[in-house]
């Protein structure tokens, strides 16, 4: 069963093209229940998923107590919703809709509406039945503790003053998975829309912003862009300058951002002269625009950061557009990339609108809430010379790449949970933090989808910034490294950045790229803004500088010893050992080949080839000391000799045969079971065979 959001109808004045992308397939029995808000004045909405007009004389609801039904023709139109209220003049977020978005709503006593003095819908914990008139159960939701007939599984969460349950599934399961809380003005889109682009990926502090820059200054007739922070003095001066040529610069910025520290009013002087050279800039959640009746902001933050340009090209990053980020000092560690593809730029410019609407209560342009506001003091002269790539630092762009839409509070974590458990040869994520929620190994957190995934063998990595850690991150990584396959490690700064900033997830042919933090708040009620690109070229290309990171992960606190798990059985005649360990360093390896004090050597280097080992079954086990610092790590793995060797214990420090790879603590054992896997391109070639 399929159906269209009443929340998108709604939204067809705000937001004209929003029907397109979405799926529009007949229901079965063609009508459900698509709105339900018991808190206030009660209502709720029904949706006809037929294409041709219905009839609702002789269908009812029922919450159990009491009986709601229509008694007189009410037809409602193809595809769309009506909303039947106790009181619609009544000022709530559930009949708030903007006044040209063709919203209907009816009143209970009239058009032959008629409710039972029993039927009211618990704000706590109710259900609701909506039946034909042949008394067939068409559709059941239910919140709270309470369960319907024909629910499935837990209800749904209970609605709130300025949230209230909306559809939100592409099929009818009849369980919780269809609803989520919602208000009007929030897009509600499902993932798994895909576009065809020419993508430009880049990286901070690499670029020094020298992409925005190119991509910005080939506008000729639209700038849209929704941030976080934008205090890049000379990418302001850029847009004073489109917007003094006449192109439609619009902004839309974050009113109230975390920890300001002052910035935000020198954010508001800039703009001041982005408005003064014919912008048009916009404030959402400032403090100023808050109404004593208005039921709340729609987002948290607006955390995202992006640009959409003439319609046809998108800008995502990572990162806010700073002065160390836009310039020439050491930025933060972060991933972006420039999306050429107009079909990309429609859907993200109808998000732009959506959000930049005032229609909702929570937005208004920087004059309206500054009127006194005066405009940047020093020079906005945009200078171009010294942002035409550093040492070296080349963009390459790559074709015809298919990319995906992500939004939060919309599929952020559904689509990063797929993206992640769909992996079958990596996953590398680069993370800034963990938010209390989804520190240790939960469930239903993007860590143990990371721990699943290298349960099934998958090249599994979790590099963490270390730059303000109080002690949290490192013991996450330490419990990560000792209890399960996948692999971490911390960053405390790098060459030529000072924090890792980054969102960026790898996972095969894929990359994540945005500004989703993992914490509940990002992932369910700020607007972020993220990519899932496929393209081996591009997901190659962030490896490397993952993987050049990772390779200079923390040397103030632990060493991760990696291990290449190898096969069970090994030939006893001849053969080849080697430990990698990360981070680079000078290093003392002691071997002792059977795990029992027997047969040890020690070497300076991380390989050993021996001959003709005892067969039978043994344990490996390498202690690994970094010299001067005395720090140290251990790692074990299995292995058997088969029966036709010849033992002579002859051992030399030589070749390269296999890795073994194990995460562990500084003075921790990690103990993992060998197993079979393949190299990361090998596994590539062999399945796109």
């Amino acid at each position: 069963m399929r159906f269209v959001s009443v929340l998108l109808v709604a939204l067809i004045a705000v937001s004209p093209a929003f029907l397109a992308t979405e799926s529009m397939a007949e229901v079965q029995d063609g009508i459900l229940i698509s709105e339900v808000q018991p808190k206030g004045t009660e209502g709720f909405s029904i949706y006809n998923g037929n294409t041709c007009q219905l009839d609702l004389k002789g269908y009812y609801l029922t919450d159990g107590e009491g009986n709601l039904s229509f008694t007189k023709s009410l037809i409602i139109a193809p595809l769309t919703d009506i909303t039947i209220s106790f009181d619609i003049d009544a000022v709530q977020t559930f009949l708030e809709r903007p006044d040209d978005s063709g919203f209907v709503a009816y009143e209970v006593g009239m058009f032959g509406i008629i409710a039972d003095k029993s039927f009211k819908l618990a704000d706590a914990g109710d259900g609701l039945c909506f039946y034909s008139p042949k008394k067939v159960l068409l559709d059941s939701v239910c919140w709270g503790n309470v369960t319907a007939e024909g629910w499935s599984g837990p209800a749904g969460d209970k609605p709130t003053n300025d949230r209230y349950l909306m559809r939100f599934s592409s099929t009818d399961t009849d369980t919780a998975a269809d609803w989520r809380l919602s208000r009007p003005g929030m897009t509600d889109r499902t993932g798994g829309v895909s576009f065809i682009a020419d993508v430009t990926p880049f990286t901070f502090p690499e670029c020094h912003g020298a992409e925005i820059y190119d991509a910005l200054g080939l506008a000729r007739e639209e700038v849209l862009i929704s941030i976080y922070q934008i205090t890049s003095r000379n990418t302001m001066a850029l847009l004073c300058l489109l917007a003094g040529r006449g192109v439609d610069v619009n902004v839309l910025l974050e009113g109230s951002p975390l920890g300001d520290r002052g910035q935000t009013n020198t954010e508001r002087t800039m703009m001041k002269c982005l408005v003064d050279s014919g912008g048009t800039v916009r404030m959402i959640n400032d403090s100023r625009s808050q109404d004593p009746s208005d039921p709340g902001d729609r987002f948290t933050y607006i955390h995202a950061k992006y640009a959409v340009i003439d319609g046809k090209t998108t800008i995502i990053t990572s990162e806010n557009w700073t002065e160390s980020n836009m310039g020439t000092g050491d930025g933060n560690r972060g991933w972006g990339a420039v999306l050429d593809s107009e079909d990309y730029a429609t859907y993200m410019r109808e998000i732009f609108f959506n959000d930049s609407s005032t229609a909702f209560g929570d937005c208004k342009d920087l004059l309206a809430l500054y009127p006194e506001q005066t405009g940047f003091e020093s020079d906005l002269t945009y200078y171009d010379s010294g942002f035409t790539h550093y040492d070296g630092y080349k963009s390459t762009t790559f074709r015809n790449c298919s990319v995906s839409p992500i939004l939060s509070p919309d599929n952020s974590y559904e689509s990063l949970r797929s993206f992640i458990e769909g992996s079958e040869t990596r996953v590398y994520a680069q993370q800034m933090d963990l938010s209390d929620s989804y520190l240790g190994i939960s469930d239903d957190s993007p860590v143990s989808w990371m721990v699943d995934s290298a349960s099934r063998g998958v090249d599994s990595r979790l590099l963490l910034d270390l730059t303000n850690d109080t002690g949290s991150k490192s013991a996450e990584i330490g419990l990560i490294n000792t209890t399960t396959r996948m692999k971490a490690a911390g960053i405390n700064g790098g060459e030529g950045f000072w924090l890792t900033h980054n969102k960026g997830v790898i996972a095969d042919d894929g990359v994540w790229i945005g500004s989703v933090n993992w914490t509940d708040t990002s992932f369910f009620r700020n607007r972020e803004v993220a990519v899932i690109i496929q393209s081996p070229d591009v997901a190659d290309y962030y490896s490397s500088y993952f993987l050049g990171d990772w390779n200079n992960n923390d040397r103030s606190g632990k060493i991760a010893v990696e291990i290449n798990c190898f096969d069970d059985h090994l030939p006893g005649d001849f053969g080849f050992f080697e430990v990698e360990i990360a981070p680079k360093g000078d290093y003392e390896y002691m071997w002792d080949i059977y795990g029992d004090g027997r047969f040890v050597r020690s070497s300076s280097i991380s390989k050993i080839s021996y001959e003709e080992l005892e067969p039978g079954r043994h344990t490996l086990i390498v202690t690994v000391t970094e010299k001067g610092t005395g720090r140290s790590a251990v790692a074990m793995a299995e292995y058997i000799i088969d029966e036709q060797s010849q033992g002579t214990d002859s051992i030399n420090v030589d070749f390269v045969y296999l890795a073994i790879v194990v995460s562990a603590s500084v003075a921790a054992l990690g103990i993992i079971r060998a197993e079979k896997t393949r190299d990361f391109r090998e596994k590539r070639k062999r399945r796109n065979r």
